[in-house]
Formats: C-alpha cells, structure tokens, sequence
C-alpha cells in the first residue's frame, strides 16, 4: 500500500464528518480539475459545453498519469453532468464524486493498478471516510416514482472490489442497488426495496452523515413517522463488516430545543459531527428553524456508547 497525499478538488474535508461533497448543481459552470498525490495526478477535461439532449457520448474525460507516463485516458459515463470532485485513496483507488442531476450523486471508481474503471454508481450525499477506506451514502430511487421512497443507508467498502460490494445475485454492472444494507436493519438492498415499503415504516434522511476520525464509526439522524432518532453505526476496521447499530432516540430532546408556542417541524437538524476521546465519541448536532425565535439553543451534544456488537 503506498504513502497517501490527500488533495480533493472542490471536496471538504471536515474533522468529525468526513469527506463531504456538497457541490451546487451548475453544469454549465464546470470548471477542469487537477488533483496530484506523489507519484499519481488526475485532470478533467471537458470535451463539450452541458446540454439539455446530450448524445450518448461522454462530457468529460480524465487523463490519469504515474510520474510523467499516462495510466489511461478515461471517457466518464454520459450520465454525469457535472464533476464535484476526485480524490486518490489508499487502495490505489481514484474517486470521482459527480452529479448525475440536482439531485442524484453518481461515484465512479478508478482502480490505478488496474488501468480502468471498476465501479460505477447512483446514490444520495455520499460521505468518504477519513481513511478513505468507506463510502456511507443513501440508497437511489427515482424522483418520480409512486408512493413515497424510504431512506436506505448502504457503505460501500473501497478495500473490495465490485462484486463485494454488491449483495449476492446483484451484477456488477448493476448501478442502483450497490452497496451493503447497513439500515434500517430489514434493509436488503434488493431491487426496489425502499420502494415498496409501507407508509408506517417510512425512513428519512434528517441529517447529513458524520464520520469518527478513527472511520470506526458513523451516525446519521434518521425520522420514521413515530420517531426522530440518532443511529450509530460501528464497523469493524479487521473486515469492514457492521460490528453493530445503535438508535438513541431524540424526539424528547429536540423537544427541550424547541419552545413551547412551536411545532415539532419549526425545528431541523442542519449540522452533524462526531467526536472522540479518552472517555468515548459524542456527536454534535446544530440545530436550526425558519423562525429563530422558536430555538432555545441552537446545538445539542449527545454522549454516544459503543453499539452492541450484532449477533
């Protein structure tokens, strides 16, 4: 495995969260890119403007050198109509972090020793670990779609290949249901799962997602029609399996945040960290309301234990 410099272009790097790419969807505002580590360099190259009615040829290429010699001259997938962002990882991996629309998120992976691309997929604001080793991220569905979608959170493992992480009898060429189920615990990441899906067990995604600085753990804030809950999840670092999932309920707390003359909707949580030391994690939320006046504070720190290790 070789020494790492971490050098992501229009990607932030935030302690307590991860690597997070939060890009405004302008397409026609793209800019090329240059990204450099020690013996590795990638450059986008926009090879034509956006458009509405693309053909089904590529908008951007990427030229990946070693030192001075040209690795390969990638087409990315024509679906991709903005690049966020690529970063290098430590598994001889290169990211690419793009829009496929305002909305869906599409990850290409670039395997260096390879010379091509591995992986390619659709998600929802995906988070990289701080050692570059994970993806955390919400499951694909349609924007139009009947009925409502539920949240599905999936982890994807850079340390594997594509099949790995794929559930078994999922294709490798298969672009929405990539990713291992992490929660909600019945999650499978079968075809439409988080589509048929009864309304009382609806899941949403209220936060974003934050990472320890260890990559051991992560946690996002999680809304059902009966609940608001903060779900803690723990990976073993040995086989990047789930060690376990914890939820801490937070419908009471936000409630203490909120004043008496507000609705339970007045108040959203807008940010998320996740913190360690000596004594164990803890996780931050900020907290926010179109009516300022309806916040008692803005912020709420919660001691998080280990979760219980799964059966």
């Amino acid at each position: 495995m070789r020494p790492l410099l971490l050098f992501a272009l229009l990607a932030t790097s935030t302690p307590g969260v991860g690597l997070i790419v939060d890009q405004a969807f302008h397409p026609d505002q793209q800019q090329s890119m240059v990204v450099k580590e020690p013996h590795y360099s990638a450059e986008l190259r926009i090879l034509k403007p956006a458009c509405d009615n693309c053909s089904n040829e590529g908008r951007f290429r990427l030229d990946v050198s070693r030192d001075t010699a040209l690795l390969g001259a990638f087409i990315l997938p024509p679906e991709l109509a903005q690049i966020d962002a690529l970063q290098f990882t430590r598994f001889d991996k290169l990211l690419v972090f793009a829009h496929a629309s305002s909305a869906v998120r599409g990850v290409v992976v670039i395997d260096l020793s390879a010379r091509r691309q591995t992986d390619y997929f659709w998600c929802y604001d995906p988070v990289l670990s701080p050692d570059t080793r994970f993806i955390v991220y919400e499951k694909f569905y349609p924007a139009h779609t009947v009925g409502s979608p539920s949240a599905e959170y999936l982890l994807y493992d850079l340390s594997n290949g594509p099949e790995r992480n794929r559930p078994h009898g999922i294709s490798v060429a298969d672009i929405e249901n990539v990713g291992m189920p992490v929660f909600p615990l019945s999650a499978t990441n079968s075809p439409a799962d988080n589509l048929m899906v009864e309304p009382a067990s609806t899941h949403w995604k209220a936060s974003g997602f934050a990472w320890s600085m260890d990559s051991n753990m992560f946690t996002v804030v999680d809304k059902t029609p009966e609940n608001t809950s903060l779900v803690v999840v723990s990976i073993n670092p040995a086989d990047g399996l789930v060690r376990g999932v914890q939820t801490i309920p937070l419908e009471k707390l936000l409630t203490q945040q909120r004043r008496p003359d507000c609705a339970p909707s007045d108040v959203h949580v807008s940010e998320i960290f996740m913190s360690s030391s000596d004594a164990g994690h803890s996780v931050r939320l900020g907290l926010s309301s179109p009516q300022a006046a309806c916040l008692a504070s803005n912020k709420l720190t919660l001691d998080v234990p280990l979760p219980p290790e799964n059966p």
